[in-house]
């Protein structure tokens, strides 16, 4: 697989959504150590609970890897498998926790959903100010937002599609949401958000 995955790279075929889920699938995450203390002092996790589940992540990582490094399969066997592995290493994590835990882990998401309604109100506060727009146009973009966001959020909690084809379906959303983002604002407004965007996608490349 790995050998297959490397040829769609150097023929541009999807090589950043193969590195995203080769990523995504626990190898190399390097940055996450101090977001995992977090996340085990939130739901005070026992010495010996953190232990279970670093072994966990350990297994889950070797398994990724020996899927990733076999040749054996096509890309559509290597999905699957991987999203199989993914299932598997959820449930075996949510069994190590205890039903209290378990009910604050849902409280956290809770939050951290809240947080991201907070932070997407803010961005609209931001934007509204920088292309001058006016109740209306306003009122027609927290709209779009809100939907936006419920159906990402439908898309997401489906667990009837695997996760490459909930990717497909919220990309296919993302677009149809920048298209109708797009037809609230005037030209002139659309030339000043280009523009925003080309000097945010400058300051990330630096």
């Amino acid at each position: 697989m790995k050998k297959l995955l490397t040829l769609l790279m150097i023929m541009g075929l999807g090589a950043g959504t193969v590195a995203a889920q080769h990523h995504k699938g626990g190898i190399g995450n390097h940055h996450q150590g101090k977001s995992r203390q977090a996340f085990a002092g939130q739901l005070k996790l026992t010495e010996s609970q953190q232990k279970e589940m670093q072994k966990l992540r350990k297994e889950q990582q070797e398994k990724m890897q020996s899927l990733y490094n076999n040749d054996q399969l096509t890309l559509g066997e290597y999905k699957k498998q991987k999203e199989q592995l993914r299932k598997d290493y959820d449930a075996k994590r949510k069994s190590v926790f205890t039903p209290q835990q378990l009910e604050q882990l849902e409280k956290m998401k809770a939050e951290r959903k809240a947080m991201k309604e907070v932070d997407a109100k803010a961005r609209l506060e931001k934007m509204a100010i920088k292309l001058d727009l006016n109740a209306a146009q306003k009122e027609k973009m927290q709209g779009l937002q809100q939907s936006f966001r419920e159906q990402a959020d439908v898309i997401r909690a489906n667990e009837a599609i695997g996760r490459e084809e909930q990717k497909k379906q919220l990309k296919a959303l993302a677009v149809k949401h920048k298209e109708a983002m797009g037809g609230v604002l005037s030209p002139a407004q659309q030339k000043v958000l280009e523009e925003l965007k080309r000097r945010h996608q400058k300051h990330e490349a630096r």
